[in-house]
C-alpha cells in the first residue's frame, strides 16, 4: 500500500507527494488511488484542464477567507468517509444540519 499526501498552497493549488513540503497546507493522506480519486472528484479543476484547486481559495478576498474555505472543504471531505483516506487538513466541527452558524 502506497500512502501519499494531498496538500495545497496559499493559491489553492493542490499537489500530491510522499511527504508535505514546508509551507504547504495539509489536506489528507491515504492510499494513493483512493486519495487521488477523492481529490479529483471533489476539487475545482483549473482552466488549464490539469491543475486541481481547493474550492473557494483562489477567489478568497484574503488569507482568512482562504483558510475558511479550506476548512469547510476539509469538513465536507471528512463527511464522505472515504475508505483508505484520512482528512488531516485544518478543520472545524461541522455545524449540524438546520443549525445556524455563529
Amino acid at each position: 500500500m502506497n500512502t501519499i499526501y494531498a496538500y495545497c498552497w496559499s493559491t489553492g493549488l493542490i499537489e500530491f507527494g510522499d511527504e508535505r513540503p514546508k509551507g504547504a497546507l495539509p489536506i489528507a493522506k491515504g492510499r494513493e488511488e483512493a486519495l487521488r480519486n477523492l481529490i479529483c472528484a471533489t476539487s475545482r479543476h483549473a482552466y488549464d484542464g490539469e491543475s486541481l484547486l481547493v474550492p473557494g481559495v483562489p477567489e478568497a478576498k484574503d488569507g482568512f477567507a482562504a483558510v475558511d474555505a479550506l476548512m469547510k472543504w476539509c469538513d465536507w471531505l471528512a463527511q464522505r468517509d472515504t475508505d483508505g483516506v484520512e482528512i488531516i487538513g485544518c478543520r472545524r466541527e461541522a455545524v449540524p444540519a438546520g443549525a445556524a452558524e455563529g
